[in-house]
């Protein structure tokens, strides 16, 4: 009767092979790769592929040392511990790429939404601006001078009023931030 532990190594090792784990890794990894350099990076997607394909890679050292470690000498056992600290590592770095891809995808974001703000609220202070020069009094003339000069003051002093008055009612309605939930085309 053959032996059951050799039939089932034998498995372990073939299902494990790297010409079955390489392309499965290979594929989780550029997916992911592709998700996070989308436009709006897919960073939670990005971030089960990476983690994914370090649980595969880990698994196939896992069963690697599993079924081989009686043979190991001390340059394999280095090796497996090397490998497992490599695949640890790559993954912590992924996921601070995948972070760093995201906060710059919010940046942008949030610059263009301040651009396009900004834009606006100088739009509507210029045709604030248009719309109080064109009721603005004439200058003072020599013969009317006082009453120019009052009617100039008046006219600076409600003019001030309004503004400020606007001015408010423009910052208030203006948004002051965004998440990473929210789109610039919602402002």
């Amino acid at each position: 009767m053959p032996n059951t532990d050799d039939r089932a190594t034998r498995l372990a090792r073939r299902a494990t092979s790297w010409w079955f784990v390489g392309p499965i890794v290979c594929t989780l990894v550029v997916l992911a790769e592709i998700g996070i350099r989308l436009p709006v990076p897919a960073v939670p997607l990005a971030l089960n592929l990476f983690t994914a394909a370090a649980l595969v890679a880990l698994a196939k050292v896992a069963v690697w040392f599993g079924t081989s470690h009686q043979t190991f000498g001390r340059e394999q056992r280095l090796g497996v511990v090397v490998s497992v600290l490599l695949i640890g590592g790559s993954w912590y770095g992924t996921r601070i790429w995948a972070f760093e891809r995201q906060f710059d995808a919010l940046i942008r974001a949030q610059n263009a939404s301040l651009k396009l703000t900004l834009n606006e609220l100088s739009g509507k202070i210029l045709v604030f601006v248009a719309d109080r020069t064109s009721h603005a009094p004439p200058p003072p003339r020599p013969e009317t001078w006082d009453q120019d000069e009052v009617a100039l003051l008046r006219y600076r002093q409600f003019t001030q009023r309004a503004f400020e008055s606007r001015s408010m009612t423009l910052v208030l309605v203006t948004p002051r931030s965004t998440s990473c939930r929210e789109s610039p085309s919602t402002f």
